[in-house]
């Protein structure tokens, strides 16, 4: 079977974010019409409507979010119009449609009125020769990681940096020995060590800056919680975190219970007391943070690029049995 991945991309650089697609569709499109093969998996909607106006059939779309179609979102106006219009065209035109959870399945299925039976579920998987379990070495302090550039909410109170500092101040009044680990890029630096002072934690706040993909396994094995209080859903980290046997503390939003399991503590999303909670829980009973420890582990087991490659080839042999 020949199987062609779609990837929407350009060689021509553009200043204006309203002129960019339709560049990078057009250049996608043309290359299109000289590739023939029994299936086509556009990776990315924009991808699958490059294909489907170049008139390729037998196309599988992976759709990897929906949050463009939740109305509690941070995305701009223009950025949702043409995002809800490359997912609309690509899952009614595709033969199979892929979502990486339950949760974003139901909601393409309920607004865009596609039949439940289209859409396939193939979860996201974890590298584990990477991302596993090493040998702690013993320290006195409580460590929490939080990696990231933030959320597109900017410097806002809902921003994933800024709520974890905040309810990290609370923390460090009862543990003043804990300590916050920051990495994400440098841009967000300046901001983030200024509310660390303001709050009055910046010795108890560590920023690495970026974190080269070698080097991330041994910070999540380095920390005894990861926390990624995200309002836009599941984060790949949250699996990376769990497959080293971190315990997580993640918002309970869309689709993150789905992977985060029983390998962590979700919380409300609209509340920062209940963040802080969460943590001081992990601080206070050992137990269950080993506990945890060891759930996180055997949930991420089961996201993997084996699994997902399988259900992928099986896919592809449904669409294309010949």
């Amino acid at each position: 079977m020949n199987v062609h991945p779609l990837v929407l991309q350009g060689d021509v650089e553009l200043p204006s974010q309203f002129r960019w697609p339709l560049a990078t569709l057009n250049f996608s499109i043309r290359r299109l019409r000289n590739v023939h093969c029994d299936v086509y998996h556009a990776l990315t909607p924009d991808a699958g409507l490059s294909a489907i106006i170049a008139r390729k059939h037998k196309l599988i779309t992976t759709v990897h979010d929906v949050l463009v179609f939740e109305s509690d979102t941070a995305l701009s106006s223009v950025h949702k119009a043409y995002s809800r219009a490359t997912i609309i065209a690509s899952c009614r035109w595709s033969s199979k449609v892929i979502c990486t959870s339950n949760y974003a399945r139901q909601k393409l299925s309920s607004t865009l009125k596609i039949s439940p039976e289209k859409i396939e579920v193939i979860y996201y998987g974890v590298d584990h020769s990477i991302f596993q379990p090493l040998k702690k070495e013993g320290k006195e302090k409580v460590t929490f990681l939080f990696i990231g550039g933030g959320d597109r909410s900017s410097n806002s109170e809902t921003d994933s940096s800024v709520i974890t500092l905040n309810a990290f101040a609370k923390v460090i009044q009862e543990y003043p020995d804990s300590e916050l680990v920051i990495g994400g890029r440098p841009s967000r630096s300046s901001f983030l060590c200024s509310l660390s002072r303001k709050l009055g934690i910046e010795k108890q706040v560590r920023f690495v800056g970026f974190i080269p993909e070698n080097e991330l396994a041994s910070y999540y094995n380095m920390a005894d919680a990861f926390v990624f209080p995200s309002r836009q859903g599941f984060g790949l980290m949250l699996l990376e975190a769990m497959g080293c046997g971190t315990p997580v503390i993640a918002f309970d939003l869309f689709d993150t219970s789905e992977y985060v399991g029983k390998g962590g503590l979700l919380t409300n999303p609209n509340s920062v007391t209940d963040l802080q909670r969460a943590m001081l829980i992990l601080i206070d009973d050992v137990k269950l943070k080993t506990r945890l420890s060891q759930l996180a582990f055997e949930t991420a087991s089961r996201f993997s690029w084996k699994r997902m490659t399988e259900e992928l080839l099986s896919l592809y042999r449904a669409v294309d049995p010949v």
